[in-house]
């Protein structure tokens, strides 16, 4: 699945391209619109796909399993916590104090960091819970799905609905030829396109319907299409699934990147038309993340950005 996950990423970073791009200058609605219907699959596809290889995962000794936790989620989301820091004290000219500091780690964090800190929550949640029976994780996801809406407050809304998608990778997991044969159904895939194509009016006549419970119907029916268009296009393109294979690095480099040169544009009132500027962001953030999944590969000191190994026993690659 790793074409799959470089597409969602891919379409993450298209998704906060465009929303900045617009923020600062303006882009025609159009393409705010088109941006805007697709926006709502990306991050349950991407939670789904990380609950796919949750079943790998409790297979392994408490003590490796909470090893690649601490170290390819907590340990890069605490790093790039202090980049983002620095970066946001000189960009906008804010000095958070220390106080300020430990409640956006642990409870409002910065810009896209959220998902790190949100997945860590997943498989801690998911390991205490790892004797319980498919049927029960079901029922608890949905409980706490229906129990995020109502909550009425954006970040636990936004949890219980990703930790529902979260669920539904795990059910699957261990049994991806399974869930290639069910995607690639005609029927499955009609009824996909069907629902999916709901997403259009929903968006105009709602606005934003991210993490709404009443559109995931729509929103898995979308993710389901992309889901199909990468076992197409498995083993035929190697660049979307090296990005898939670096996901945690393109993820973490990407907004950095657009948010610096779409306030450096603004600085030089830049005369480039905002879509080639959106170009522009999406094409630097994607050479800047490739130059450091390079770098990352070449091992100390580069990739303690994206990861760390607390021992000796711990220097393999340990897949989060």
């Amino acid at each position: 699945m790793d074409t799959a996950r470089g597409i969602a990423i891919l379409l993450v970073i298209i998704f906060h391209a465009v929303t900045e791009v617009d923020k600062q200058f303006g882009l025609p609605d159009t393409v705010v619109a088109i941006n805007n219907i697709v926006a709502p699959a990306r991050m349950p596809l991407m939670v789904f796909l990380s609950g796919l290889l949750l079943g790998h995962g409790l297979a392994k000794p408490w003590n490796r399993y909470f090893a690649g936790k601490l170290s390819k989620i907590l340990w890069p989301y605490i790093v790039w916590s202090g980049i983002m820091l620095l970066l946001v004290s000189v960009v906008a000219a804010e000095h958070p104090r220390a106080g300020e500091i430990a409640r956006l780690l642990a409870i409002s964090p910065i810009d896209h960091l959220w998902f790190l800190r949100d997945l860590f929550v997943f498989y801690i949640v998911m390991f205490c819970l790892r004797r319980c029976t498919k049927t029960l994780h079901i029922v608890l996801a949905s409980a706490v799905l229906l129990a995020g809406q109502w909550a009425g407050f954006e970040q636990l809304e936004r949890f219980a609905y990703l930790y529902f998608f979260f669920t539904l990778g795990w059910l699957y997991s261990g049994k991806i030829e399974e869930l290639k044969m069910f995607i690639e159904k005609r029927a499955v895939t009609f009824v996909s396109l069907v629902f999916a194509a709901l997403l259009v009016p929903s968006v105009l006549v709602f606005g934003d319907i991210r993490y709404d419970v009443l559109f995931l119907p729509a929103v898995a029916s979308l993710a389901s299409i992309v889901l199909r268009v990468s076992v197409f296009l498995e083993g035929r393109l190697s660049a979307v699934r090296a990005i898939g294979r670096n996901s945690i690095v393109y993820y973490l480099v990407h907004w950095p990147v657009v948010l610096v040169l779409a306030h450096v544009c603004v600085a030089f009132g830049s005369d480039i038309h905002p879509f080639m500027i959106t170009i522009l962001c999406i094409g630097t953030a994607l050479a800047s993340s490739y130059v450091c999944e390079r770098l990352n590969e070449r091992g100390l000191p580069f990739s303690l950005f994206f990861g760390i190994s607390f021992s000796r026993a711990y220097r393999q690659r340990l897949p989060a």
